[in-house]
C-alpha cells in the first residue's frame, strides 16, 4: 500500500503550489498537502504529527525563510526540507544546506525535477518513499586482482543502463585515487573532485555532495578522482566508508571503481558494498588473479552471494572459454561481456556509454542483463529510453 504523506507548501506562488501537488500526486494516494503565505502561518500545521515533506520557496529576502528553515529543522530533523528557488548561488547553497534544506528545485519547475528531489530528500533522511521501499540505495564496488581488465569501462556503463531502470539516480565514485578516469571515459571536466568533501576528522561532508558530483548527459554522477595523484594522500578508509555511506543516503545505486590492490581503501569500499562486481578476462594471468581475490575474499568473511564475478572480453578465440572458466572459479559467473574493443573503443573516444554508439551491440546486452540482475530485477523489465520516451515515462510514473 502506498505510503500516505502529509505535504506542506510555503512561501511559493499558486503555480508552483500546482505544479507540487501535481507531482507529488496529492490525492491520489491520500497524501494530503496545505499551502501558506509565510512559515508563521504554518506552524501549528508543522507540529502536528506526520509532516514527511515541506518545499520552502525561497525568494530573493532569503534570511527571514533561512531562519524560519532552520527554526523548523531544529525540532523537526526527520522532515525532508526542499527548496524552491529561481536560482542558486554558492553562497545561497550553502546557507540553505546548513540551515537543514535537503534538496533544491529550481524554476520552470516540472514533475521530474520535483519527484527526484522529494525522492533525494527523503532518501536522505530515511522516510519511505511514496510506492514503499526502504530508504537507502545500494553501493557497487567494481574490482578486480589485475589492471587493464576493464573495470572502468564496466562500472561507467553499468552506472548508465542502472539509471534506465525506473530512472534510478546513480552516481559512479572513482576511488582508483591516483590514476582513476571514470570521467575520462564520459568526456566530463568535474570542477570538484573527492577531495572537496573531505575533512582531516574522517568525515565527509554532506552538505558538499549536493554540488559536488559531475552530472553526465544520460543522468548518472561522478565523484572524480584528485586532480593532481599526490593529493590522494589525504584520503583516508575512513573518509571512504563515510563517503559511500552518505552516496548511500542520496542515490539508488552507487558505483565505486577502485584501483587493482587490496590496499585499505579498497578494503574499506569493499567492507561497506552490497555486491562486489569482481572483474576479470580470459587470459591467464588475469584468471589466476582472480581465484586469489576469490581466496581472500573468503578469509576476509565475505558471503558468496556478495561476490558478482563478471567475465570481461570473451573472445572463443582467445584464451579460457566459459566452461573453463567455471570450472577454474567454481561458481557462477554473473555475466560474460564479448570482447568487441573497437566498439568499446568508438563509445570511449566519443565520451559516451557504449549503449549510446552502438545500441545493438552485444557488449551493451551483456551489460543491461548484468544491471537488471543486480537491481533485482526479472529479465522482462523495461528500460527507460533516451529522448520523448523517457520524458513521457518520468511524467507519468507515480
Amino acid at each position: 500500500m502506498a505510503k500516505r504523506r502529509k505535504i506542506a507548501i510555503i512561501n511559493t506562488d499558486d503555480d508552483s503550489a500546482r505544479a507540487i501537488c501535481r507531482a507529488a500526486g496529492i490525492g491520489d494516494d491520500g497524501s494530503e498537502a496545505q499551502t501558506f503565505a509565510e512559515a508563521g502561518a504554518a506552524a501549528e500545521f508543522l507540529a502536528g504529527a506526520g509532516v514527511s515533506v515541506v518545499f520552502f520557496g525561497i525568494d530573493q529576502d532569503s534570511g527571514a525563510t533561512l531562519q524560519a528553515i532552520q527554526k523548523y529543522t531544529q525540532g523537526n530533523s526527520r522532515a525532508a526540507v526542499i527548496g524552491i528557488t529561481d536560482r542558486v548561488s554558492s553562497e545561497l547553497l550553502l546557507e540553505a544546506v546548513r540551515a537543514g534544506v535537503d534538496e533544491f528545485v529550481t524554476a520552470p519547475l516540472d514533475d521530474k525535477r520535483i519527484r527526484e528531489s522529494v525522492r533525494n530528500a527523503c532518501r536522505k533522511k530515511g522516510i519511505l518513499q511514496p510506492d514503499g521501499p526502504a530508504a537507502g540505495g545500494k553501493v557497487f564496488t567494481v574490482f578486480s586482482g589485475k589492471g587493464g581488465c576493464g573495470k572502468t569501462m564496466l562500472a561507467t556503463n553499468l552506472a548508465y543502463h542502472l539509471t534506465r531502470i525506473d530512472n534510478a539516480s546513480v552516481i559512479v565514485a572513482d576511488l582508483n585515487l591516483q590514476f582513476g578516469n571514470a570521467a575520462t571515459f564520459l568526456d566530463l571536466q568535474p570542477r570538484h573532485t573527492i577531495i572537496d568533501c573531505l575533512r582531516g576528522d574522517g568525515v565527509v561532508e554532506d552538505e558538499m555532495l549536493v554540488r559536488m558530483p559531475c552530472k553526465h548527459s544520460s543522468g548518472l554522477s561522478i565523484i572524480s578522482v584528485p586532480d593532481d595523484p599526490a593529493d590522494s594522500d589525504q584520503v583516508r578508509p575512513e573518509h571512504v566508508q563515510a563517503l559511500l555511506e552518505a552516496l548511500r543516503r542520496r542515490y539508488d545505486f552507487v558505483i565505486a571503481d577502485t584501483s587493482s590492490s587490496f590496499d585499505e581503501l579498497n578494503l574499506a569500499a569493499l567492507d561497506v558494498s552490497d555486491k562486489i562486481i569482481l572483474v576479470s578476462d580470459t587470459l591467464v594471468p588475469s584468471v589466476r588473479n582472480t581465484e586469489r581475490c576469490l581466496r581472500v575474499f573468503e578469509k576476509l568473511g565475505y558471503d558468496g552471494e556478495k561476490i558478482a564475478l563478471v567475465i570481461n572480453r570473451c573472445d572463443k578465440r582467445v584464451g579460457s572459454r566459459p566452461k573453463e572458466l567455471q570450472q577454474a572459479f567454481g561458481r557462477p559467473i554473473a555475466a560474460f561481456v564479448p570482447n568487441d574493443f573497437e566498439t568499446v573503443m568508438n563509445s570511449v573516444d566519443a565520451g559516451l556509454p557504449v549503449a549510446e554508439t552502438a545500441e545493438k551491440s552485444a557488449v551493451v546486452a551483456a551489460i543491461r542483463s548484468l544491471a537488471l540482475s543486480l537491481a533485482g530485477c526479472d529479465g522482462q523489465k523495461e528500460f527507460s529510453t533516451t529522448g520523448i520516451f523517457r520524458k513521457l515515462s518520468v511524467l507519468i510514473r507515480k
